[in-house]
Order: structure tokens, then sequence, then C-alpha cells
């Protein structure tokens, strides 16, 4: 055995954390899917996640028999676990308002077992963010009605906010105001300063 590493474990791999037992994939998914029930194996084959097991993300359950008794161990489903694989989105999402606001992955990606790939998919987006924020007249805006018409040049709400390093815009002290008149004129300039996409879209190009 092994303390925890910082990598993805091996499969059947046990590992040591504050003296508790880890196993990363030990146990086949067809014995968890035989009383999670309501978890569709179609789905989840077909999703993102679909070549991982169960215990790759529940890795804390190391006996079948153990959890069935006691009904239930730890669910890992915190951001620690999920940036043992999503470094990069986690690197952005602890440097974060949604972080700061103690946001985790799973209020934005709720169907964790049914999660496919967005592929670009800025109405995914939209729908996403709008679960919390309010609409605030963004789909009857320019942006937002090019968008819903399926314009992949309009700006969606990461386009602006990005994806997972969401800024911190609020506030009223000096560094923060200054931020974040800084901030509008470069998401703005993003596109609008583009010539070829500004020519493509039929608007004016904006000063540098």
């Amino acid at each position: 055995m092994v303390t925890k590493p910082s990598r993805p474990a091996k499969k059947g791999e046990k590992f040591i954390v504050r003296g508790r037992e880890y196993c990363y994939e030990c146990i086949d998914n067809s014995e968890c899917l035989g009383c999670h029930k309501k978890i569709s194996e179609r789905k989840f084959a077909q999703s993102v996640h679909g070549a991982n097991s169960c215990n790759s993300c529940h890795y804390d359950i190391t006996d079948i028999n153990v959890h069935a008794r006691t009904k239930g161990a730890r669910i890992h489903a915190e951001p620690v676990t999920c940036h043992r694989c999503h470094k990069k989105e986690g690197a952005a999402h602890y440097a974060s308002a949604h972080f700061l606001n103690d946001i985790q992955c799973t209020d934005c990606h709720q169907k964790i077992h049914e999660i496919t790939p967005w592929k670009g998919d800025k109405v995914r987006v939209v729908k996403t963010c709008t679960t919390c924020h309010s609409d605030d007249g963004y789909s009857e805006s320019v942006h937002g009605k090019a968008v819903l018409e399926g314009n992949p040049d309009s700006a969606a709400c990461s386009d602006c906010h990005g994806l997972h390093k969401i800024p911190l815009l609020k506030g009223d002290e000096p560094k923060t105001a200054e931020f974040r008149k800084e901030f509008h004129t470069e998401v703005c300039q993003k596109c609008h300063a583009d010539k070829e996409m500004m020519e493509r879209n039929k608007v004016f190009l904006i000063a540098t």
C-alpha cells in the first residue's frame, strides 16, 4: 500500500489517507449499479465518464459488502476529487469567485453520471449559468438572441466571464473598481477588435 498519489492511481491500487484505506477501481460497476438503480447504465456509459469505473471517483469504498451494510461511504463530490483528474479546471476554479462563494463542481455539473461532451455548445452554457444567475435581459440582447439562434461568434456567459476561472467583480474597493473597468474593456476587445469576426457578422470594429 502507498500513500495517496497526486496523480490518478492505477486500477486496483490501494493507498492510505490519514490511516484509512482507499482503493482505485477495485469494484466492478455492475456491483454498484445493481443497487444504485437511479443511475442509468446506458447514460453513464455514453457520458464523458463512461470509461471510468464508479470506484475511480468513489474510491473510499473498498469492500462492497461493508458498503452495503453501512448504507454508503463518504461520497466524493467535492472539488478535491474532481481535481484529481481535472487539474487545469481545478486550478482555475480555486482562483474563482465561485470557489470563494462555495460553489462546487456539482453545482454546475449537476447530472454527474450523465455528462456528455459540451462541444462548444453555447446554449448549454447559458442554461447552466441561468440555473443560479438571473437572465438579466441577456436572452433579449443582441448577444443572447444570436447565441440562441446558433451563432458561434456571439458571446455567451463564458466568453466574457470564463468557464472555471470566474473573476470577482463585486466590491467598491479602488483595486476592484479598477480591475472591473479593465476587465470589461478587455473582454469586449477580445471579440470586437477581431476584424475577421466583425466583418463576418457585419458589426463595426472598435478602436484598440
